[in-house]
């Protein structure tokens, strides 16, 4: 090498997820977390706007009694309360918990773009809660009237909290663990129920809203397990097996409470919808998530999705027909292929 020009090969070789030298200064090239810049920049890519979701026709249905019986908008109400709730809680937790202690540039960077799209799905929310109620606060406050709502929100809340109580490595891969069941549980039977009536013909405008905003968290989730598997290089001495029997606690413990509130929110008939398939859908999500990290599988017998029907909704292939428009949009920039 000439002795003249500098070598930083050092300063990207020693970064690190967390615990790493912080600095100011975004020098993003070379690379050492490419995963991150590669959710980054996929972000970026699906980048779209709540305006664009036509919600005049959900208006209609919902106040339609015969469209929508009083048990689906009990389904409907319950789903988007905690589900705008969610994104909430997820917006603070990325921007007051988790950033501050990010010390790659490339990866801090992706969680900015992150918080960016929650704050987007938060406006995306208010949109079809003022398209169903004059009071959109009703909505957004029903954890102040709901005992089983608030319940969840404070056991999100608590384990979004790990983090803030007293920061380690251990406790910050506990929170990723945290992440993956928000973004790949508690988000994912929210989307069901939006799915399903929109396979049934009810609220096809609040169902093609959840598709943009479930193809942003595929993209979240994939981020943090890619999260999971950088920090055991980094940090492999962490990953004792105390510490992988308590992530699988939070996994566990995560499926219950997501199973309670499904039946709950289902309990005066949502057609499409019984409490055996969103239990094993819950059981699904918990496994694959469990698998997706290399840990042990909470339940058995679920080797397959029992409600298969989700992915013609949430998957992109660019080369079906988008089930809720006429056209074809996989050429589309910011929106998405089917």
């Amino acid at each position: 090498m000439n002795p003249n020009e500098l070598d930083y090969t050092h300063v990207i070789n020693n970064r690190r997820i967390v615990g790493g030298e912080k600095s100011e200064l975004m020098a993003i090239s070379p690379l050492k977390h490419k995963w991150a810049m590669e959710s980054f920049l996929e972000m970026c890519s699906n980048d779209w706007r709540p305006q664009t979701v036509e919600m005049k026709n959900d208006i209609i249905c919902y106040n339609d009694s015969k469209m929508m019986s009083e048990g689906e908008k009990f389904t409907y109400n319950k789903t988007l309360a905690f589900l705008s709730n969610l994104d909430g809680i997820q917006l603070h937790n990325l921007t007051d918990n988790i950033s501050t202690h990010i010390t790659s540039p490339e990866v801090k960077m992706a969680l900015t773009r992150q918080a960016f799209e929650e704050s987007l799905h938060v406006l995306s929310y208010s949109y079809m809660i003022e398209a169903v109620t004059p009071n959109p606060m009703s909505i957004y406050m029903m954890f102040e009237r709901d005992g089983m709502l608030s319940k969840k929100n404070e056991s999100i809340l608590t384990q979004s909290r790990i983090l803030g109580e007293s920061f380690s490595i251990p406790t910050f891969i506990k929170t990723i663990a945290s992440n993956i069941a928000l973004e790949g549980i508690y988000f994912y039977t929210g989307f069901l129920n939006m799915y399903n009536f929109a396979r049934n013909r009810k609220m096809v405008g609040s169902g093609e809203m959840i598709s943009y905003i479930n193809r942003d968290e595929d993209c979240h989730l994939r981020f943090f397990i890619n999260m999971w598997h950088a920090m055991k290089e980094e940090y492999p001495e962490a990953f004792t097996p105390k510490l992988i029997e308590e992530v699988r606690e939070i996994m566990y413990q995560s499926s219950e409470l997501e199973k309670d509130w499904g039946r709950y929110i289902i309990q005066h008939g949502t057609e499409g919808m019984t409490d055996k398939m969103s239990d094993s859908y819950v059981n699904w999500l918990t496994d694959t998530r469990c698998q997706s990290i290399d840990i042990k599988k909470v339940y058995s017998n679920t080797s397959e999705n029992p409600c298969p029907w989700v992915n013609w909704f949430s998957s992109v292939n660019g080369n079906e027909r988008n089930f809720f428009e006429t056209k074809n949009i996989s050429y589309q920039v910011g929106t998405l292929e089917w």
